[in-house]
C-alpha cells in the first residue's frame, strides 16, 4: 500500500499536479465550490443576493493603475462581509496576456 501511494505521488510530481487535477473534469461529481483568490476574475461567483449590489457597484467605479477590476471587487466584498467563489476546476480560460492598467501597453504586440 505505501509503495502503490508513493508511486502514485511520484507519477502525480512528474506529470504535473495541475494536470492531475484537470482529470477531475471527467466528472460533474468531482467539481466542487471553493471560495474565490484575488486572481481570475472572470471566474469569480457571487451570491444571489450580492450580485446586483456588485454590478451596481462596478458601474459607479473607476479603475486606475494599483486599484484594478479584482481590486475593486474584493473592496467591495470586503466591506460588505460577503465572500465570491469559483468552481473548480475552472470553468473558464484565464487570459494572463495583459492588464490595461499597467505601463506600456502595447496591444499590437500580443
Amino acid at each position: 500500500m505505501l509503495f502503490f501511494f508513493l508511486y502514485s505521488m511520484g507519477q502525480v510530481e512528474l506529470v504535473g499536479w495541475h494536470y492531475f487535477l484537470e482529470l477531475r473534469q471527467l466528472r460533474p461529481s468531482l467539481y466542487s465550490v471553493v471560495p474565490a483568490s484575488q486572481f481570475c476574475t472572470p471566474a469569480i461567483a457571487f451570491p444571489a443576493r450580492v450580485a446586483h449590489q456588485t454590478l451596481t457597484y462596478l458601474s459607479q467605479v473607476y479603475c486606475h493603475k494599483g486599484f484594478g477590476k479584482n481590486m475593486a471587487l474584493y473592496s467591495l466584498l470586503r466591506a460588505k462581509g460577503e465572500r465570491a467563489y469559483v468552481v473548480e476546476p475552472n470553468l473558464v480560460k484565464h487570459i494572463r496576456l495583459f492588464s490595461s492598467l499597467r505601463y506600456n501597453f502595447h496591444p499590437s504586440l500580443l
